[in-house]
């Protein structure tokens, strides 16, 4: 049980993060009063949450990896060989950094290495410590592009998802479901600890 002290404590400790996100927002900071509907612990643990990421170093994924020393041959270097360890050692070392890749399974592991190198890695997202619990999801079919929601509605969307798809977007057609030709995506790793 809290006593008088360490609540009070943890009241402060509270506000001082949310003056801190102000300061960060410019004073555009949008933080919600939840008045008791939140223990004070929870609130106090995603602020500090949402307070590390604003602070965080803002890299590419690709800088990640060199900071981990991970290097990445060009695809048109990587022989046949080398491709399958090459490509899990990229994923694995993500991973190790909470980076998780998602619908893969349209892709050949050539395919997958050379979107890597060529356009995935360059996103950009905040270096927090693998002990934060961050996950980030690289979903390889979210960009909102023509030729990703076709890949979406073709290989990964259920039943329900296509059913809701064409009564939302009536004028659009639904590509016939097909099995993806790479069975990839149940092994990935995930993530794993507390969220």
């Amino acid at each position: 049980m809290q006593d008088d002290a360490e609540l009070v404590d943890q009241v402060l400790h509270i506000e001082e993060m949310k003056e801190a996100l102000q300061e960060l927002a410019g004073g555009q900071a949008i933080i919600g009063h939840v008045d008791g509907e939140l223990p004070l612990a929870l609130e106090e643990q995603f602020l500090e949450h949402v307070l590390a990421f604003e602070r965080a170093e803002m890299v590419t994924h690709r800088e990640v990896l060199a900071r981990d020393g991970v290097t990445l041959p060009p695809p048109d270097e990587v022989t046949e060989e080398e491709l399958a360890h090459t490509l899990a050692g990229v994923i694995h070392a993500l991973a190790r950094r909470r980076i998780f890749l998602t619908n893969t399974d349209h892709l050949s592991d050539r395919e997958l290495y050379s979107l890597l190198c060529d356009d995935v890695l360059d996103g950009a997202g905040p270096l927090l410590p693998p002990e934060s619990h961050t996950n980030c999801h690289i979903d390889l079919v979210s960009s909102g592009s023509e030729d990703d929601i076709n890949l979406w509605l073709t290989y990964y969307a259920d039943e329900p998802e296509r059913a809701d798809w064409a009564r939302d977007f009536p004028d659009d057609r639904i590509p016939p479901h097909r099995d993806p030709p790479y069975d990839r995506d149940r092994g990935l790793p995930g993530p794993t600890g507390p969220q």
